[in-house]
């Protein structure tokens, strides 16, 4: 992780990760909560189609 880009946000409360060559998002954690976020686009060999969906409505819960 030493090599990831860190950005916080929300009264620092989350942490999102970045690539600092290309940009992209890896992952983001909610340390308060033990909470990890993954994109799954950036893990080799999941079939993104055959992923259940489940809607969140980060507005109002978060």
């Amino acid at each position: 992780m030493d090599e990831l880009t860190n950005y916080q946000f929300y009264k620092k409360v989350f942490s999102r990760y970045f690539c600092p060559v290309c940009g992209v998002e890896l992952f983001e954690t909610k340390p308060s909560e033990n909470m990890v976020g993954v994109h799954v686009r950036t893990v080799d060999g999941i079939d993104v189609a055959k992923l259940t969906r489940e809607p969140f409505d980060g507005a109002t819960l978060l």
